[in-house]
């Protein structure tokens, strides 16, 4: 863990750092990224760490980052990021593909019996006892140029990863829970998490239980077309319209032609907003009933078989020394009690583990009653 630091902004240096990188076993990386004001991540440093040295690598300066992603595509070489999902979003969005192998040691640690969503710095304290610094945890990392204390607190960030990798993999082999995390790993690296998908924009909205099957139908297109917004001009989607508007419209629109009024709503906005309206009274379009079910609230007998079920997941979660989520999440339960299928606690480990105990539960309760 005294790698010497290096900042890279020159696509010659890069090159050069590349080429030392090829035999590695390991890479620690992370990155440093804005978003506030857009729907793509804008890609700002890319920090990589080996045994033996640490670049901080700026991306808004370097327009040719090829000879780096080629590195980071290599499926020999072994990706360690902690709480890895934005991360590989950010190179996702960057580089149009999802880094494979990874090790997430967010998610190695939970299975080894810490909680589910422990911090990088949290990790570092109880591996090495050092304590790191929470200063620039809100630095905007698009500014030029980037003093030194903010490059020594990005190397940070992948100074101890090789280190609690390493770690982490021999205890997990110990126990033999090595397999269990890599299923984890490979589903994290699963396209669908990354690759923005319109259709599906609906299913990120809260707080809509209570519309029909109509007004579902209508949210899901305005949210479909929002998406769309968002991606072609690059701003959030909220920026667009928020989402309590969309189910205020969805609302009151669905079942007439009446547009409810919207403070700062453009003409432009209001006509594509009615001509959405106007599609689903035309029934071109209507939502799966098992999607208008999955939003519904719950009854008090799916509440008292939730409750069953979870309480189940906590025994089995003590036994293992794990945090119940990760066995399954109550929205997971939800999906269960109400005749889902597939879901990801009964594939791989999960489902000898606890999803078919979670099943036999459910049918034990049908044939007593």
């Amino acid at each position: 863990m005294n790698q010497s630091v290096s900042y890279i902004s020159t696509n010659k240096d890069l090159v050069s750092f590349c080429h030392r990188l090829k035999h590695s076993e390991w890479l620690a990386v992370d990155t440093e990224f804005k978003r506030e004001s857009t729907y793509f991540p804008l890609l700002c440093l890319i920090q990589i760490a080996t045994e033996n040295e640490i670049a901080c690598i700026d991306a808004l300066e370097i327009e040719d980052l090829s000879s780096l992603y080629d590195v980071l595509l290599n499926p020999s070489i072994v990706k360690v990021i902690h709480s890895a999902k934005q991360d590989l979003e950010a190179f996702y969005c960057s580089m149009g593909m999802v880094l494979t192998p990874v090790f997430d040691t967010q998610i190695a640690a939970a299975f080894l019996g810490d909680q589910e969503q422990i911090g990088y710095a949290a990790l570092v304290e109880k591996y090495t006892k050092i304590r790191l610094a929470k200063t620039h945890t809100r630095a905007d990392w698009s500014k030029r140029p980037l003093v030194p204390a903010l490059l020594d607190y990005a190397a940070d960030d992948v100074k101890y990863l090789g280190f609690i990798y390493e770690t982490q993999k021999q205890a997990l082999n110990k126990i033999e829970r090595y397999a269990w995390a890599q299923e984890e790993f490979t589903l994290l690296t699963s396209l669908h998490h990354y690759a923005p998908d319109p259709k599906t924009a609906w299913q990120r909205i809260k707080r809509m239980g209570h519309l029909d099957v109509q007004q579902l139908t209508l949210l899901m297109r305005l949210a479909s077309w929002r998406e769309k917004e968002a991606m072609e001009k690059n701003k959030p989607r909220q920026w667009i319209i928020k989402d309590q508007v969309l189910v205020d419209i969805a609302c009151s629109s669905a079942q007439n032609n009446v547009m409810i009024k919207v403070q700062n709503l453009s003409d432009t906005l209001y006509l594509r907003i009615k001509s959405e309206c106007f599609m689903v009274q035309k029934n071109e379009e209507v939502l799966a009933q098992n999607d208008v079910h999955n939003t519904q609230p719950v009854t008090a007998q799916e509440v008292s078989h939730i409750a069953m079920l979870q309480a189940l997941v906590k025994v089995r979660a003590t036994q293992l020394k794990l945090p119940p989520s990760l066995l399954a999440t109550r929205k997971e339960i939800k999906q269960l009690v109400r005749g889902e299928r597939p879901l990801s606690l009964l594939q791989g480990w999960r489902k000898t583990v606890i999803g078919e105990p979670l099943l036999e539960r459910i049918q034990d309760t049908l044939d007593l009653n």
